[in-house]
């Protein structure tokens, strides 16, 4: 019996050293293409590489020159807010100034008023005291009222002596003529 099991058991250890050997050979494939792969990428990285070093190379002048631009941007932006905060303290002085004129020119304006509006109140006095006074609303119907009924009573005595005039011109007959 130990001589099957011994066959089994080197069988075993048989198919796991072949098994060993195809691992060790696949791994060694992939590392090889694997360097071949490293290479190649290499080669065509190396160039990229090159330009890269080469552009910032070129760029440092342009980026020693930035600093100097960006400071005299900064220095002309905080004389702009000067100037704007010099522009607006003399729109306060501005404002200040309008408010004053109008003010002077209202006070004008009530000392050249006055003496017009004591005349126009005086001449108002004066009006009212010559007018007389005016006639209650009912005494205003009244009024009216006689009125038409003497325009009633005239048009009334119109057509009567306009019918003793001409009597043939109240009524038509034919014929008779």
């Amino acid at each position: 019996m130990e001589s099957s099991l011994d066959i089994v058991i080197m069988a075993i250890y048989a198919l796991v050293g072949v098994a060993t050997i195809v691992a060790l050979v696949m791994l060694i494939r992939f590392l090889v293409n694997a360097n071949k792969t490293v290479d190649m990428v290499n080669k065509k990285v190396e160039p990229m590489l090159d330009d890269a070093k080469q552009m910032t190379e070129a760029l440092k002048p342009a980026i020693e020159r930035v600093d100097p631009l960006v400071e005299r941007a900064s220095l002309t932006l905080d004389a702009a807010n000067v100037e704007v905060m010099r522009v607006d303290g003399i729109l306060e002085d501005v404002q200040s100034i309008t408010t004053t004129a109008q003010n002077a020119i209202s006070a004008v304006d009530n000392v050249a008023g006055a003496p017009l509006r004591v005349v126009s109140d005086a001449a108002d006095m004066v009006r009212s005291a010559l007018s007389g006074k005016k006639a209650s609303d009912e005494s205003a119907q009244h009024a009216q009222l006689a009125e038409s009924k003497d325009s009633d009573a005239k048009s009334a005595d119109s057509s009567d002596k306009q019918d003793e005039q001409d009597p043939e011109s109240q009524y038509y007959t034919y014929g008779d003529k």
